[in-house]
């Protein structure tokens, strides 16, 4: 893959109140479990700031793959998970296509979409001399 195409989702989710935090905690296990499984996902990763805001951090090889994730959900998985959270923010970083574009139309919030200012992409990470040796 190009380091370049990659799309990553920054998104921030609430915790409904009436939400069980395990079970939030338990889902959010099966919905990372159910994205590593999908061809293009790089990087997934989610942590906590406060006691009610999930932030997420996702990474796809290109804008098909990402495209992909969205179309091909688990509906259980995705109902039990939405009736836990709400999103509240969205945004795509990297060369979204406009078929990416049209299905983030669908999502509840207005996704906003920028281009990547520099950095480097996920990667294997690199053995220092003293590994090699």
């Amino acid at each position: 893959f190009s380091r370049m195409e990659a799309i990553t989702f920054v998104l921030t989710l609430r915790i409904k109140p009436s939400a069980d935090m395990k079970e939030v905690m338990d889902t959010a296990a099966l919905m990372m479990a159910s994205t590593e499984k999908k061809p293009g996902a790089l990087f997934y990763q989610y942590y906590m700031e406060n006691d009610t805001e999930i932030k997420y951090l996702e990474t796809f090889s290109n804008s098909d793959t990402a495209r992909s994730h969205l179309l091909n959900q688990d509906a259980n998985l995705h109902q039990q998970w939405f009736s836990l959270i709400e999103l509240t923010s969205c945004c795509v970083v990297g060369p979204a296509n406009e078929d990416l574009k049209k299905i983030l139309q669908t999502v509840p919030v207005s996704c906003t979409f920028v281009d990547r200012l520099g950095g480097f992409g996920p990667r294997e990470s690199h053995k220092t001399e003293k590994q090699t040796e």
